[in-house]
């Protein structure tokens, strides 16, 4: 794996009584010792195991802008996957509809977007990994406070503001009622660690794992399969959900430079109907091959392999002001506050029957996205100093 250098570095190995110095500290140790690229000529160096990190913290892998551009274009259709499970219809549908109306639903709210929030862990992690040295770790986290937490933080808060407020209009009857402040404690638990936004569990997460990237990096350096093993296990059996996607994403940074990514996930564009044929026919079976963790996991991964692929081969750049990270995370937070609402009065207010549910569920989808793409486009247009607050100071990019 070639990796551009941030600055010019030399690092040369020498050999002394047939043992070898390391290039970086100059020491004559028995240490195990592994071959890095060093110099800007893409020489090798023969560096100790205790070096390997400061090494590869002095080089910064480059990220084009055509993988960066491709990479929000996927981000995009991750975005309206993760709507797509908002908008789930099928709890309304009176006697569970006909089998051809809930495999269709079905496959699309539960199958389909499986993969999507696994996937925005992972590239978190891997553009977190490749960008970041553990050296700037205190200037990292401080910018993931004002990226993360800031507007984890605003978005619960105006959840329950918003949800208050509904309950004094007649769209109260569309909502499950508002908060009961009982205690401090219980408020602050309810609000922000559950969260009051539910979607923005992501965020809390995401979060969590940031403070941990250093640990993680660690272990993968150490032994990437046994880490992965173990995050897995904690992935299915603790609260920590989504830290073996965001650990996978950790070791691909170890492993693939954005350049030997784009080249591998490009030949993998043909999984993505695989994982969309394979889903169909468990959702047409009756079989739900995501309650079974192996299986889900195995099937996160082709899918977001496939459709990443798809997007990096596919030449999806020129998505405007839908594909800039500000406004995929302003959507991705604001359209669930709005779905609930949406989809309840689309359920109730018309009489939707047999392949009307179809309709419905259609009309429901491009009514949440459509409506807070709307809201983010207002916002950017005539409050230009809240967006930085809603969205994490996001513009161009993470």
């Amino acid at each position: 794996m070639r990796r551009t250098p941030s600055a010019p570095v030399s690092i040369r190995s020498f050999s002394s009584g047939g043992r070898l110095s390391c290039g970086s500290c100059c020491a004559i140790t028995d240490r195990k010792i592994t071959k890095f690229p060093t110099d800007v000529q893409g020489g090798r160096a023969v560096v100790c195991e205790k070096c390997v990190t400061l090494c590869r913290n002095m080089h910064t892998p480059v990220i084009t802008q055509k993988f960066r551009e491709r990479t929000d274009a996927a981000r995009v259709l991750m975005l309206l996957g993760v709507v797509l499970i908002h908008c789930n219809i099928l709890s309304f549908i009176p006697g569970g509809g006909n089998r051809a109306v809930t495999c269709a639903v079905g496959f699309f709210s539960e199958g389909l977007p499986s993969m999507c929030v696994p996937w925005f862990f992972l590239v978190s992690a891997y553009l977190s990994a490749i960008r970041r040295s553990d050296a700037d770790y205190g200037g990292f986290v401080r910018r993931r406070v004002r990226s993360i937490l800031v507007p984890y933080l605003v978005w619960n808060s105006l959840a329950v503001a918003v949800r208050m407020a509904v309950q004094l209009t007649p769209l109260g009857q569309y909502t499950s009622g508002g908060h009961q402040f009982t205690s401090l404690w219980q408020t602050l638990v309810d609000v922000y660690v559950e969260p009051a936004l539910w979607p923005l569990w992501f965020l809390r997460n995401l979060f969590v794992f940031t403070l941990m990237l250093p640990v993680l990096r660690r272990m993968i350096d150490r032994n990437i399969a046994v880490t992965l093993a173990v995050l897995l296990i904690a992935d299915t059996f603790t609260p920590l959900v989504g830290i073996f996607y965001y650990g996978a994403g950790v070791a691909a940074a170890r492993l693939l430079s954005p350049a030997g990514a784009d080249r591998m996930l490009g030949r993998c564009g043909w999984l993505f109907p695989l994982y969309c044929a394979v889903t169909f026919v468990s959702v047409w079976c009756g079989f739900d091959l995501f309650s079974v963790p192996v299986l889900r996991n195995v099937m996160s991964i082709v899918g977001m392999a496939g459709l990443w692929g798809l997007a990096l081969r596919g030449g999806w750049s020129g998505l405007g002001f839908l594909g800039r990270p500000d406004a995929t995370f302003f959507v991705y937070a604001f359209h669930g506050l709005v779905s609930p609402y949406i989809v309840k009065w689309l359920v109730r207010c018309v009489p939707w029957e047999g392949y009307g549910w179809l309709c419905c569920y259609a009309v429901a989808f491009a009514g949440v996205a459509g409506v807070s793409y709307a809201v983010y486009y207002a916002v950017s247009l005539s409050c230009g100093r809240v967006l930085p607050w809603l969205t994490g100071g996001r513009s161009a990019g993470v």
